[in-house]
């Protein structure tokens, strides 16, 4: 059976309503289920949230060496003041599994391939409860492993610069008499905060895996309240987020 077009408008009509109801309908996003699916939808949008903390001021801070680093083919207008490390790019990550932390004595060539688990068998867990640049001034307890005993138990102990490489394209060089001093951690976990909590995401207090908006899988934690002031305060570069891989400065 064939219908006109003034047919098929008239049984159109009466259903019109309700699909505007639909269009008008938030659904709820879809949520992912495991660490690594969050940490790969994190790594996507990496690159934009790295550019904009960029942009607030300038970076480098030789004196100290530890020196901001990104790919010149995505931020072209930021090269000024900015050190380039040839072929750290995320081509270059060792491992597509952003749950997984892979330390380097020669580029390209593994010497241990860690997942927290991994981690949790050779060091002790460590807590820091700081602020960081970028929780507005609210003190969170992080969870991990000392950045020092891992670049030991590697035998980097002796590196003067230690490159920490995230696979968005960021890499940043740290003097490794920062990380003697004010012995960083690589954190792995957060505890659940009161605005979480009452959000039914977790349980205030217990520690939970950092997530993509947490800067995680693993992401390089600092004493900020115990940093000098005489340190750039708009150079967040040390703070590395998804970290991948861990090598010396050849």
């Amino acid at each position: 059976m064939s219908l006109t077009w003034l047919e098929i408008g008239a049984r159109l009509i009466p259903i019109l309503p309700s699909m505007r109801l639909l269009e008008r309908h938030k659904w709820p996003k879809p949520r992912f289920k495991t660490s690594s699916e969050r940490a790969a939808r994190g790594l996507r949008m990496a690159g934009k949230r790295h550019t904009a903390d960029c942009q607030m001021a300038p970076m480098t801070y030789s004196n100290r060496g530890s020196t901001h680093i990104m790919h010149a083919g995505r931020l072209p207008a930021l090269l000024t003041g900015l050190t380039l490390l040839g072929g750290i790019t995320a081509s270059h990550a060792i491992s597509s599994d952003p749950g997984v932390l892979v330390v380097e004595r020669v580029r390209g060539t593994p010497l241990a391939s860690y997942r927290e688990a991994d981690l949790a068998q050779v060091f002790a867990y460590l807590d820091i409860t700081t602020q960081t640049p970028w929780t507005n001034g609210e003190k969170r307890t992080y969870r991990g492993f000392s950045l020092l005993e891992i670049l030991k138990k590697n035998g980097l102990a002796d590196a003067k610069v230690v490159i920490g490489i995230a696979p968005n394209d960021f890499a940043a060089r740290i003097d490794m008499r920062e990380i003697q001093k004010y012995r960083p951690i690589v954190a792995s976990q957060i505890a659940c905060n009161a605005t979480e909590a009452q959000s039914g995401a977790c349980t205030q207090g217990k520690m939970r895996s950092l997530e993509t908006e947490d800067f995680g899988p693993f992401f390089i934690v600092w004493p900020y309240e115990e940093l000098p002031q005489s340190f750039d305060p708009s150079d967040h570069s040390r703070w590395v987020w998804f970290l991948s891989e861990l090598q010396p400065d050849q």
